[in-house]
């Protein structure tokens, strides 16, 4: 389990700042609707089975150590299930605490919770949030983000928070919310790996809005983010940036934030 020693003023504090969140029945609504209308059109098997029911890639543990993030979001934990999509180091997981915000069904989570020290998912869905509990190990822990007694006890213990197809549908409002809500739970020195949506005019686009936009009613709508308005994030939320990688194949921009 996760342990911290942790002040009363930081608990206040973070009790305080929680009621800031955008916490809403719409919200609830929207992304229950949204893993509903996902189901109906692809494959559901991969989001429905149990950890027992799939092995880990022996290559890839062995590999794990010296996995760069370039490596890593090709990679595959278990030959079962799809990339990991991850933008981190194989020593950002090893031995460490994860946090993923936007866990839906635990389909990176429960195959985290098989190699790192503990992997804490968080979520708006409950619909989500209840298949990731029957399917995943021991290590993973769910909870709903309007709990905010259930996180009191993950508080400073972080290492490392993942973004897997997350921070591209947060627009600049959200992502600042979620930023200082992350740094509550991560240690000092603890890193974000954000991924934001770069469009390639050269690929087929979506539904983008800028980055300073607010949210419409799909939440599956992406937002641009320009390189100031990053390091503004940075500089409000309370990290600095150690590096930003553009990845024009994917269209996504990865950013490593480290908690200052």
């Amino acid at each position: 389990m996760y342990k911290s020693d942790i002040a009363n003023k930081t608990i206040s504090n973070f009790l305080e700042y929680h009621k800031k969140l955008p916490i809403s029945n719409w919200e609830i609504d929207r992304w229950d609707s949204e893993w509903i209308s996902y189901f109906m059109y692809h494959d559901n098997k991969p989001y429905f089975q149990d950890y027992h029911n799939f092995s880990i890639d022996k290559k890839f543990l062995e590999d794990l150590p010296n996995i760069q993030e370039e490596e890593m979001i090709h990679r595959k934990i278990s030959p079962e299930f799809y990339e990991t999509h991850l933008w981190v180091k194989g020593t950002d997981l090893i031995n460490k605490n994860i946090l993923e915000i936007g866990c839906g069904t635990g389909l990176i989570g429960k195959q985290l919770g098989l190699i790192v020290n503990n992997y804490l998912g968080l979520d708006y869905s409950p619909l989500a949030l209840r298949i990731a509990k029957l399917i995943s190990p021991d290590k993973c822990h769910y909870h709903h983000l309007s709990e905010a007694d259930k996180m009191i006890s993950y508080l400073e213990t972080i290492d490392t928070m993942i973004g897997r197809n997350f921070f591209i549908h947060q627009n600049f409002e959200t992502t600042n919310w979620l930023l200082k809500f992350a740094h509550f739970f991560l240690k000092k020195d603890g890193i974000v790996s954000a991924d934001f949506y770069e469009p390639n005019p050269e690929l087929q686009q979506g539904s983008l809005h800028p980055a300073k936009s607010p949210f419409t009613d799909q939440p599956s709508c992406g937002f641009i983010y320009k390189e100031n308005e990053l390091f503004e994030l940075a500089q409000e939320c309370g990290y600095k940036i150690e590096n930003i990688t553009f990845r024009a194949e994917i269209q996504r921009q990865f950013v490593r934030f480290v908690k200052i």
